[in-house]
């Protein structure tokens, strides 16, 4: 209707290397999976022209978020009738007002003849959908019902995308991925060696754990007094916390400790990838409420480290046995014992040590992510 209306007509093209796409998304700082994904996604897709929209709120008032939204959507819209891309890919964001950002470039996408293709990160969008009015669900499943294909982290996400949509909509499975800077070969010297670094590499979030990890490494502390905790990232707000009690939070535990703490704030590339590699034990004891696929985990299995995760959302599916231990979640005494499982099995924490790096680099290679998605692009192309 709307292709009627604007009296569009577009010339078919079969290769992506002939086609505008336009980006709508979070581009790093802060650095997120969501954001490090989508950046990984505009940089790799190899296309003849590429429009960026990133929106970020840069602001903590609700206000600015509000004005921000409205000031992204309209750029998004203008560029959509001013260079009418071929394709127009959203990352998803599960909350209200970037859905609202989101349906309306949907609509409009379509409506000036783009294919859309979406890229959910977060896991929930059954419960999200749930939790607004009926009306509005009705909207959003409307828009994501004519967006041409969905792509999720893992098969539990599909599930959830399946029970709100129409069967026949498209819906793909492409696994998150390590960076480049992770492409490192681990020597034998790296697998044979433990001495009990610790390292929690995610945002600084109460639900995360990372106040459940400082506690249970300063009981582990007085058992195994040679151990260390390695800490990395930036102090970020969730549903539970905000960031300055976070952060507060933190320094209290800190001046509690006995010491072997290290806090290095939020790192990247090469100094964060000598981090990993420099460690053995990698813990994130998350109960982050749209928790999918952490990058950190995969990054931490192809540098070498032992898993320590929660049995929460689907990690289950990324971590098992093979790779390292799951946990219960908001358990300081779990983690704790996880600590000591390691210390009294080290030849077994060894074995999976270079079981993970040899599996990570098999599966979630950043190459092996982008050819994933340019497949997804270029039959979306091809059905044009």
């Amino acid at each position: 209707m709307f292709s009627r209306i604007f009296n569009i007509d577009r010339v078919k093209v079969k290769k992506l290397k002939d086609v505008c796409v336009l980006f709508f998304g979070v581009l790093p700082p802060p650095y997120t999976g969501q954001s490090i994904a989508f950046n990984e996604t505009y940089l790799g897709v190899k296309c003849g022209r590429k429009i960026l929209i990133s929106h970020k709120h840069a602001g903590t008032s609700s206000f600015y978020k509000v004005l921000s939204s409205v000031y992204v959507t309209f750029k998004a819209i203008l560029n959509l009738f001013l260079f009418r891309p071929n394709i127009v890919y959203i990352t998803v964001s599960i909350s209200l007002l970037a859905s609202i950002k989101e349906v309306i470039i949907i609509f409009f996408a379509r409506a000036v003849g783009a294919k859309v293709i979406t890229h959910f990160h977060g896991a929930g969008i059954d419960v999200f959908l749930k939790s607004i009015s009926s009306f509005y669900r009705a909207v959003i499943i409307r828009a994501y019902n004519k967006v041409d294909a969905h792509i999720c982290l893992m098969p539990g996400m599909v599930h959830e995308l399946r029970c709100c949509i129409d069967p026949n909509v498209r819906v793909d499975v492409v696994p998150n991925f390590y960076s480049k800077e992770m492409e490192h070969h681990c020597s034998n010297e790296v697998f044979n060696e433990f001495n009990c670094r610790i390292l929690y590499l995610s945002n600084l979030i109460k639900s995360k754990g990372i106040l459940e990890t400082v506690e249970a490494f300063i009981q582990f502390k007085k058992q195994y007094a040679s151990s260390e905790l390695l800490i990395a990232g930036a102090f970020l707000s969730d549903e539970e916390m905000d960031a300055k009690t976070i952060k507060e939070r933190f320094y209290e535990l800190i001046d509690r400790s006995s010491g072997g703490i290290t806090y290095y704030g939020p790192i990247k590339g090469e100094e964060k990838r000598n981090l990993l590699l420099s460690s053995d034990i990698f813990v994130l004891p998350t109960y982050y409420k749209i928790e999918a696929f952490p990058l950190s985990i995969i990054e931490a299995m192809r540098t070498g480290n032992f898993i320590i995760t929660t049995n929460h959302n689907y990690l289950t599916d990324v971590v098992n046995e093979s790779e390292g231990l799951i946990i219960n979640k908001r358990s300081t005494s779990e983690i704790f014992n996880a600590f000591m499982n390691c210390v009294n099995n080290t030849e077994l924490v060894k074995a999976k040590k270079k079981r993970n790096a040899e599996y990570a680099r098999s599966k979630f290679s950043s190459s092996i992510y982008q050819q994933r998605i340019e497949a997804i692009f270029n039959d979306i192309i091809k059905d044009k």
